[in-house]
């Protein structure tokens, strides 16, 4: 099974059922955020899983000041790639050809900002400086998808999450910052009881 963990995000269960992937530093109790704040879709394409571009273009969302909602890694299905993509049939089965991470992110003006954040569709024309800029010479095969504004990213959002999973809190931003880890889960994860010697 494909993992996710980058030291953010972490799967509750193997395989790629389907599973909610979470930050391990979550906080569910704590502020929701700015009332303004919008939400936005952006689906990691299977290219982009491929070429394990996911950690670099999350990153690059973070950066931008997004806030992660919720995050999914998945098989799509016929019936999902067809319903994001309506009539679009030659994208929606290269949708399913493979494990795709669907995302959700929070800010003031985050529609129109992952929209420039991503750059043009055809990476030929996308500025440098942008994901598909830098990151996709193919237009078919252009990394990800973002929402085009507040009614397709409602529609795109419930393809995917559940009203519960959009409405948590976010947790806060960890590029760039490396977690200590205590000394008895340090020792859990090398497979012994015993705490590592200081």
């Amino acid at each position: 099974p494909t993992k996710f963990d980058r030291g953010w995000c972490v799967g509750r269960a193997s395989g790629l059922g389907g599973d909610t992937w979470e930050r391990r530093d979550r906080v569910q109790n704590q502020e929701k955020g700015s009332t303004m704040a919008e939400k936005t879709c952006v689906l990691i394409k299977p290219d982009a899983v491929g070429r394990a571009l996911n950690f670099a273009i999350t990153e690059r969302l973070e950066k931008r000041g997004f806030q992660l909602l919720a995050c999914r890694m998945l098989q799509a299905t016929k019936e999902q790639a067809e319903a994001y993509y309506g009539s679009d049939k030659e994208s929606a089965a290269f949708l399913t050809s493979g494990p795709i991470i669907a995302t959700a992110w929070q800010a003031p003006g985050v529609i129109a900002a992952a929209l420039a954040t991503a750059g043009d569709a055809d990476p030929a024309k996308a500025a440098l400086g942008t994901i598909r800029g830098d990151l996709a010479v193919d237009p078919a095969r252009n990394l990800i998808e973002v929402s085009k504004d507040a009614a397709a990213a409602k529609r795109e959002l419930a393809l995917w999450f559940s009203a519960d999973e959009l409405n948590a809190a976010p947790a806060p931003p960890t590029f760039g910052k490396a977690k200590a880890q205590p000394a008895a889960a340090a020792a859990t994860a090398a497979g012994t009881d015993q705490p590592a010697a200081a």
